[in-house]
C-alpha cells in the first residue's frame, strides 16, 4: 500500500509540473524598435547585453528578443509610457516575462521591467 501511495504521489507531482511555463528575463539592454499593431498590442525588441534567458515554449525561437504589451490591460498602458520614455532617452532596460503568450501570437507577454543604469 505504501509503494502504491508513493508512486501515486510521484505521478501527481510530475503531472503538476509538466505544463509549467518558464518566464524569461533579459540582461541589461536597449530597446531597438517599438511597433504598435492593430488590436491593441505593442511589440518591442531589446538588444545588447548578454541576451535573454531560455524562452518559454510558446515563444518563437526566431524572435528571441521580442516582447509584447497588451494595451487592453490598463497596467500595460502605464508600462508603455515608461517604455517609450526609456526608448526616447536611450536608457537601458531589463524585462521580465510572464512565461505566457497570446493564443495566436508566439511572443512572450511582459510581466514587468525596470530601467536605469547598468
Amino acid at each position: 500500500m505504501t509503494k502504491i501511495l508513493s508512486g501515486l504521489a510521484i505521478a501527481i507531482l510530475m503531472m503538476s509540473t509538466a505544463g509549467v511555463a518558464r518566464a524569461s528575463t533579459t540582461d541589461w539592454g536597449y530597446i531597438s524598435y517599438v511597433a504598435p499593431v492593430h488590436g491593441g498590442y505593442v511589440y518591442f525588441q531589446v538588444t545588447g547585453g548578454n541576451g535573454r534567458t531560455a524562452l518559454p515554449s510558446c515563444a518563437a525561437a526566431n524572435q528571441p528578443n521580442r516582447w509584447v504589451l497588451d494595451l487592453t490591460n490598463p497596467l500595460d498602458q502605464g508600462m508603455l509610457a515608461v517604455l517609450l520614455s526609456a526608448y526616447a532617452m536611450r536608457k537601458p532596460i531589463i524585462v521580465y516575462g510572464t512565461g505566457t503568450c497570446n493564443s495566436w501570437d508566439p511572443t512572450e507577454l511582459v510581466n514587468y521591467f525596470h530601467t536605469g543604469s547598468e
